[in-house]
């Protein structure tokens, strides 16, 4: 019964380490959560716009 915690722990682990991972190269890369968030927002703002507009 507790390899199954050991396994959910292990695989957990391993997915905030690859999580860890991801984000060191995105930065290494020059990219940041904040630089992602503002092209969503403005695609966001325009299509709320166009809505509006038609």
């Amino acid at each position: 019964m507790g390899r199954i915690y050991v396994l959910l722990g292990t695989v957990a682990l391993m997915g905030c380490v690859v999580g860890v991972f991801l984000a060191w190269i995105a930065k290494q890369q020059g990219y940041s959560a904040q630089d992602a968030r503002q092209p969503r927002e403005g695609a966001r703002a325009a299509r709320t716009a166009a809505e509006r507009g038609g």
